[in-house]
């Protein structure tokens, strides 16, 4: 909603600029994958965007010197949390790399998503955790945790004004209405959609252990993400 991060070439520029490889080996010690997709590979809704960020400080650049950005100044604001903090020196030092001035703005979850950050939008960037994969596994919600009207768009990233958007509506209300395979299709085009304009874009999916007692449990499988699912699950 303000420039120049109005311009998707500025959210480009900061995805290419991160050296995800080098931020997941040192931050969290390999366990995560960098995003090729909204989606973590694996999922069966699963396709590769088109718009893939590899670690490109050229690029960045580049996108910033066509964006007529120059002397870039930042506050990245992140969540207080015991994985993320090891994570924001790095993306300081990426940003900083590119000629991107960053500052620090550490806080606590709950001033994050308060009117004194991203719902007044008194923010530039955002980095923070996200998984409604805690509320099941459908594709379908997924990308509608984030990407339907209301806080995430509206209120947050302000993209909901968009033309991007409306057309990511149309995709998701024709896929909620197609058999699973078409659904696919049309997820990886909202995923294509998404992935160019970045209002908000995976980094990388994190790797998290789930345990389960196979005595006591029939057909359970681990989701590759935070949260449990059930469905078809026996009782021994």
């Amino acid at each position: 909603a303000k420039a120049p991060f109005s311009d998707k070439r500025v959210r480009q520029a900061l995805h290419y600029a991160l050296d995800t490889e080098s931020i997941i080996k040192k931050a969290i010690l390999g366990n995560a994958k960098a995003a090729t997709s909204y989606f973590q590979e694996g999922h069966p809704d699963y396709t590769k965007a088109s718009t893939q960020y590899t670690y490109d400080p050229g690029k960045a650049k580049q996108l910033l010197q066509e964006a007529g950005v120059s002397n870039l100044s930042l506050r990245v604001t992140s969540t207080q949390n015991s994985w993320i903090d090891p994570i924001m020196p790095l993306v300081k030092e990426n940003w900083d790399a590119v000629g991107v001035t960053t500052t620090l703005d550490i806080v606590p979850s709950s001033t994050v998503y308060s009117n004194q950050r991203a719902d007044g939008g008194d923010y530039d960037v955002v980095c923070a955790s996200g998984d409604p994969s805690v509320f099941g596994n459908d594709g379908d919600l997924l990308l509608s945790w984030f990407y339907r009207p209301g806080t995430w768009m509206k209120t947050r990233a302000r993209w909901d004004v968009a033309p991007e958007f409306a057309q990511v509506q149309t995709l998701l209300d024709q896929a909620a209405r197609s058999d699973a395979a078409k659904a696919k299709d049309l997820h990886a085009q909202v995923v294509d959609i998404i992935a160019e304009h970045a209002p908000l874009y995976s980094v990388f999916h994190r790797q998290l252990p789930t345990a389960w007692d196979e005595k006591q449990l029939l057909d359970f499988q681990p989701l590759p993400t935070t949260g449990v699912s059930f469905i078809g699950v026996g009782h021994k």
